[in-house]
């Protein structure tokens, strides 16, 4: 089945060992080169820049998740599934979306996340495994200060949208930026924090083959 796994704000593709799937013909989706904080643009340029299929699944990992609901107002995917996502950004945190008043005056160098102590990223993103903080601070550095707050002032103003597709939330009970509760999780994490893909690969795959295949969309072998 072709899928798109769209990555997080800051994520890449590098993340791609953690979600090996089989019955799956995975694709990584890269953020436009040029990242505009209009929707309609930025969409326009992430089809430009990436060959995204209708009728195939996509899966979202946080800010990925939001891209991929946003996209399929014109894609109609098969399906979506959000990872440690949101559809819109009322499932933001308040601290969260009152930043959003503030970002546009911010200087841009702020959001270099390589800046960020370790205890702030394993606090937010719920990684406290070295090997994931390495990954984490090795993925940071391929998105310029500029457009990582692009992407975070997209996140923060994405418009509501009427979800067609069959739609399915896998969500960390400790994620503290995007409150569970808010999220509405079909599957929960009980120890998971919000970068799930690092902390929690194994079971957030079983959970997308299981609701696959209860949605009669693919027939794989976990």
């Amino acid at each position: 089945m072709k899928t798109y796994f769209f990555p997080g704000l800051g994520a890449d593709r590098s993340l791609e060992p953690y979600h090996r799937i089989p019955g799956l013909e995975i694709e990584w989706v890269n953020w436009p080169s040029k990242i505009s904080t209009n929707w309609e643009l930025f969409l326009q340029n992430l089809q430009r820049e990436n060959n995204i299929q209708g009728g195939s699944l996509f899966i979202g990992i946080s800010f990925g998740g939001l891209v991929a609901t946003q996209l399929a107002k014109v894609k109609k995917p098969s399906a979506v599934i959000l990872v440690g996502s949101l559809i819109d950004s009322i499932a933001v945190s308040t601290l969260f979306r009152f930043i959003k008043w503030v970002v546009p005056v911010i200087p841009s160098f702020v959001f270099n996340l390589n800046w960020a102590p370790r205890w702030v990223i394993s606090y937010f993103f719920g990684i406290q495994q070295k090997p994931h903080l390495v990954h984490f601070y090795r993925m940071v550095p391929g998105y310029s200060p500029h457009q990582a707050k692009a992407l975070i002032q997209l996140a923060l103003s994405a418009p509501p949208i009427e979800i067609k597709p069959a739609i399915y939330s896998i969500h960390g009970k400790k994620d503290r930026i995007l409150p569970y509760k808010k999220a509405q999780p079909g599957y929960q994490v009980e120890e998971g924090g919000h970068l799930l893909s690092m902390t929690h690969s194994s079971e957030i795959n079983r959970a997308i083959l299981d609701w696959l295949n209860k949605q009669n969309l693919v027939r794989a072998r976990k």
